[in-house]
């Protein structure tokens, strides 16, 4: 599964589905079973392409040709979010509503406030919610695309996004690796965007020289993929039209000399999840007082599978002693 050729569209907006990491396979495998799921969490890096990718499940999915209505949290204040959103009597229907029958992108999830994560809740699981101001019922049928970055388990952690609305996002998440996690997707998607901004600036360019992939596959992309598309964009934009390969001095200093980054983290994205997740369920144990079964219940997983991640986790049966 590929976004659409750029030799033929020059379209540089959509993600390109390209390579050959473990992420890019597990989605081409699963996508026609995401792409029917009804409440989808997308998270990631900033820059990953999160987005794209909700664009993309819109389109190429049985929900093609139905209403989009994507909302950006961040830019609303917090007092006018619910506004937004739900309603309210006798005015403004919400956003909520007019994505009826069709796809509602909740960017920037973090962001909402947590009394209205309950509403948000309710809305997902059992495709309903009031108005401001109004008790009346409003039912919709929509599917729920929302947007996540890294930090989403950190506000669980820190009691700033409810664990019951976390769970019920997480059930079907896609997290999008960094791209200096998938160095060997690098060339496809460099040759997706040379492709499409060759054929806006009508340049002749269509091949990456070995020493610019080389410079590619070496830098860190702190800004992913959208890194990644504005260095290639202005690297081309600046060929005479007579150029056919890009070459490792077409590149910006930055790439080509690898120039300091920020200090990286102690540790990887898989290995701070495993610690962040061992904690919410030393946490969960506590709260149920040791009780497995509840916090089994509590967490929304089987009691057998709380068990495994305890043993994988390296959590002891005895995390939680009652106070006597």
């Amino acid at each position: 599964m590929q976004a659409i050729e750029n030799k033929q569209t020059g379209r540089n907006d959509e993600l390109p589905f390209t390579g050959s990491t473990a992420f890019v396979e597990r989605f081409r495998r699963s996508a026609e079973a995401i792409q029917r799921q009804k409440t989808i969490l997308i998270s990631g890096e900033s820059g990953t392409g999160k987005t794209s990718l909700a664009k993309f499940l819109c389109h190429h999915s049985s929900w093609y040709n139905k209403k989009i209505r994507a909302v950006r949290l961040d830019e609303i204040p917090d007092d006018q979010i619910e506004k937004e959103l739900f309603g309210y009597k006798d005015g403004f229907e919400g956003r909520i509503k007019a994505a009826d029958e069709g796809t509602l992108i909740l960017k920037d999830v973090t962001h909402l406030p947590r009394h209205l994560q309950a509403k948000l809740l309710r809305l997902l699981e059992e495709n309903e919610f009031e108005r401001i101001g109004d008790a009346s019922i409003v039912r919709v049928n929509l599917r729920t695309i929302c947007i996540a970055g890294e930090n989403l388990l950190q506000a669980v952690l820190e009691n700033k996004f409810r664990k019951d609305l976390y769970y019920k996002l997480s059930a079907l998440e896609i997290a999008i690796p960094p791209l200096r996690n998938r160095p060997e997707d690098i060339e496809s998607i460099g040759l997706y965007y040379l492709n499409g901004t060759a054929l806006q600036h009508r340049k002749n360019v269509d091949r990456l020289g070995p020493d610019a992939l080389q410079a590619l596959q070496s830098y860190d992309w702190p800004g992913n993929v959208r890194e990644l598309k504005a260095e290639i964009e202005q690297a081309v934009s600046k060929l005479g039209p007579e150029k056919q390969i890009l070459a490792a001095n077409d590149l910006s200093p930055k790439v080509r000399f690898k120039l300091p980054q920020a200090e990286a983290p102690t540790c990887n994205l898989a290995e701070k999840m495993k610690l962040i997740e061992r904690q919410m369920i030393i946490e969960a144990i506590a709260y149920n007082r040791g009780n497995k079964t509840k916090t089994a219940k509590y967490l929304g997983i089987k009691h057998r599978t709380l068990y495994e991640k305890m043993k994988t986790l390296d959590i002891p049966l005895s995390a939680y002693k009652p106070q006597i």
